[in-house]
């Protein structure tokens, strides 16, 4: 069972912020498969956005060619920031990460390469067949 949630363990988190040279108050959100870390993000409130600095699915080298596990981890892990920063009345997901911008294209999301802006509320709209089972 994949968990996403924020980074409890203070060692990890330190790790973290030391090895991507982070800020102190950087929110990082984790993703553990089974008990082992399998992805980070770490993102700093910025008005109304989640701007991604780290976006790391561990083992992966190429989010360009990720296995089916990474690109559903990868998506967890972003609507994970998506579900964090909405609570916290913020309406995008921004970044200049490439790691991220993989993830976003699977989305749907149009991004270019330079920098990501996802709107927060396209990524937990119904889909057409829940709208169909409600009017039934």
């Amino acid at each position: 069972m994949i968990k996403v949630s924020p980074e409890i363990n203070k060692n990890t988190a330190n790790n973290i912020i030391k090895k991507h040279n982070l800020a102190k108050n950087s929110v990082i959100l984790s993703a553990y498969n089974g008990g082992e870390l399998a992805a980070y993000a770490a993102f700093n409130e910025n008005g109304h956005s989640a701007e991604v600095t780290v976006f790391e699915i561990i083992g992966c080298t190429d989010h360009s060619n990720q296995t089916y596990e990474q690109k559903f981890i990868s998506e967890l892990l972003v609507r994970a920031i998506g579900n964090y920063a909405a609570n916290r009345n913020m309406v995008y997901i921004t970044g200049e990460n490439n790691n991220l911008f993989f993830t976003a294209v699977s989305l749907g999301v149009n991004s270019s390469k330079d920098s990501v802006r996802i709107f927060i509320p396209a990524l937990f709209k119904k889909c057409d067949s829940c709208e169909k089972e409600r009017n039934i």
